[in-house]
């Protein structure tokens, strides 16, 4: 592969509070003739002496690089996903968090890092979703790369749900919400809602009840070139309207009469990988314990 010079690093401070491993990865990328960039808001004086150049926001930080350094864990790479699935840039996560399904490697193993400047690499693309709400004069669009979800949009009542595929009708359930999971979505949201796991190169939906009051409400699985169109209605005398968020992110509020569309996105998330694939490694390791 192609041997990568000029890299953005996404600093998550949250998760390496004394700056020990950030500072350590910075090392590793300026030891390697990395050009490096960030965001403003991530610059302090201990890094300033690895920084080539700083950006205002993340679009112009992405606009002229060949890698995407992200430090922290998945809820950071879900993030920035978007932004970097937007601009075509292939992203290495280093895992500072807890599981580390979207991240290349450990914190104890930065060093691997290295791999981006001998070209010893490869880059694993992931089926992303756009998601599009309309519900009147609003009008959102996203792009998921682990799922959208709708729910009641009050704490613990349960709601009426209705999704169509391909403009036929497919699901009805009373429950407290409906997730579409992508494949690599299966091991997030989806999974505590009883979910089945799903190999991460696949391409697919799976439609997934949250707490379902039907004995037979079980996920269901539909191509990944299908279009899935949903619902939700709350009834009752009080209407408290529905809520859809992204990737756990963006909570939209919406009326019953809304439409919420999911369909494969054009884009892709492009992650760079080196070695096996670890995917049922981390399974293993962090779920099962063995």
């Amino acid at each position: 592969m192609k041997k990568i010079k000029k890299v953005a690093v996404y600093i998550n401070s949250d998760k390496d509070e004394s700056g020990v491993y950030t500072k350590k990865v910075l090392d590793v990328l300026s030891g390697g003739g990395a050009e490096i960039s960030v965001l403003k808001a991530h610059g302090t004086p201990e890094i300033d002496i690895n920084i080539s150049k700083y950006f205002d926001n993340i679009d112009d930080l992405l606009s002229d690089v060949e890698a995407f350094v992200v430090l922290g864990g998945d809820g950071t790479i879900l993030d920035i996903c978007g932004d970097a699935a937007r601009h075509g840039v292939p992203v290495l996560g280093i895992n500072f968090g807890h599981l580390g399904f979207l991240t290349s490697f450990e914190k104890e193993d930065l060093e691997n890092a290295r791999c981006i400047f001998t070209g010893e690499y490869h880059i694993e693309e992931r089926m992303m979703a756009d998601v599009h709400v309309e519900d009147g004069d609003l009008v959102r669009d996203f792009i998921a790369l682990n799922e959208a979800a709708v729910f009641s949009g009050e704490y613990s009542r349960i709601a009426s749900f209705f999704i169509k595929c391909d403009g036929r009708h497919a699901i009805d359930a009373r429950a407290d919400g409906m997730i579409v999971a992508t494949p690599t979505g299966s091991t997030a949201y989806s999974l505590s809602a009883g979910g089945p796991v799903i190999d991460p190169q696949t391409e697919l939906f799976c439609v997934t009840p949250i707490s379902p009051h039907e004995l037979g409400s079980r996920p269901i699985v539909f191509s990944g070139t299908s279009v899935l169109q949903m619902h939700g209605r709350t009834g009752g005398a009080k209407r408290s309207g529905i809520t859809v968020t992204v990737d756990g992110r963006n909570p939209t509020y919406i009326s019953e009469s809304a439409l919420v569309t999911v369909k494969k996105s054009d884009h892709v998330m492009k992650m760079i990988k080196s070695g096996p694939d670890r995917f049922f490694d981390i399974l293993n390791n962090k779920f099962y314990n063995r």
